[in-house]
């Protein structure tokens, strides 16, 4: 038996009702929009179950795995000697030796964390290494921000690399080096050890790749956004 008879049955259990047909069309009628009602509020409810599953369980794993990420930036890169004012056999001189196109460069490692990044999440006590593409000729300044932060441990090795770490490197803190390098510098092959820690380049405060997150968080979205069009469909269906 179907939903509308079914309910029509329990509305007909009278007398009356089986005597007359007119009553009988519309005890269906009711019984009909009744069911109808039941349908979609348990589509509804359907609906609201699985959001809210979903939004428990996006809420779960943010709280159990918080975000950390760190960015890296060349936000400025000055040459030394600018293009139209450059003269014909104008040498740079570092302690007597000539630098080729040399560079003032500002590199920025700062963290974008949730929680700060404990030293004991560097792989093996490998360093976060990022090559400038140049050679470092001298470390021209260094700081921190915000000003009372604890400072990274930091080098500068092979020539023309920056190694940070190991060491806590904390949330929302953010390290500054000036540094004069022999020719335009190009971070490349940026050498990550950081365990579950993204590494992004950002370039006009804008991130330039997508963290793995960021990708499942919008995977779960769409799959919640179709899950709840295709019960309501279902629901229609049966309605039709």
């Amino acid at each position: 038996m179907d939903g509308p008879s079914f309910y029509a049955a329990k509305l007909t259990d009278r007398p009356c009702c089986a005597r007359s047909p007119l009553a009988w069309m519309k005890v269906m009628a009711l019984a009909e929009a009744w069911y109808q009602k039941e349908v979609v509020w348990g589509a509804a409810g359907v609906v609201v179950a699985v959001i809210l599953g979903v939004l428990t369980l996006w809420i779960t794993i943010r709280g159990n795995n918080p975000r950390r990420r760190l960015v890296y930036s060349v936000p400025t890169a000055t040459p030394v000697v600018q293009t139209r004012n450059r003269v014909s056999g104008l040498q740079v001189l570092k302690d007597g030796v000539p630098l080729d196109n040399p560079y003032v460069v500002e590199l920025t490692i700062a963290s974008r964390s949730r929680r700060d990044i404990p030293s004991s999440a560097f792989d093996q006590n490998k360093p976060l290494v990022l090559d400038l593409g140049a050679e470092v000729v001298e470390v021209l300044s260094h700081g921190m921000t915000p000003s009372g932060a604890t400072p990274w441990t930091w080098d500068q090795t092979n020539g023309r690399q920056i190694a940070v770490g190991p060491c806590r490197l904390g949330k929302n803190e953010r390290l500054t080096i000036a540094l004069l390098v022999g020719g335009r510098p190009v971070v490349t092959n940026p050498q990550n050890p950081l365990i579950d820690v993204d590494l992004e380049a950002e370039v006009d405060n804008r991130i330039v790749r997508r963290t793995l997150s960021t990708w499942v968080s919008l995977i779960t979205g769409i799959t919640a956004l179709i899950t709840a069009v295709a019960t309501l469909l279902s629901a229609f269906s049966i309605l039709r």
